[in-house]
């Protein structure tokens, strides 16, 4: 009691970026919760901008609305792939 019990590289306290057995703790969260959080919505929101950014394009390049088609089909059709994973996960898991 009174000391911590945690590998030699590991410092005892509740420091950011402390280690407790391997797993790597930052602001409470771990590594993974982090990459889960960021994988599932900073992608989404970068997708979210990618959509803004071809709707500019098509705006200022005046491509009219097959043009705007076209570019939302060409740019845009890599997304489905992270929409896809998201809806099947979301199928398995229920």
């Amino acid at each position: 009691p009174g000391g911590c019990i945690q590998p030699a590289a590991a410092r005892c306290g509740s420091g950011h970026g402390a280690t407790q057995w391997g797993v790597i703790v930052i602001f409470g969260f771990t590594e993974a919760q982090i990459s889960g959080f960021f994988l599932t919505y900073g992608v989404g929101a970068f997708i979210l901008y990618m959509l803004f950014i071809i709707g500019q394009l098509a705006w200022e390049s005046k491509a009219g609305r097959f043009g705007t088609f076209v570019l939302f089909l060409g740019l845009g059709v890599g997304f489905l792939g992270f929409l896809a994973k998201v809806v099947i996960q979301w199928w398995l898991e229920r």
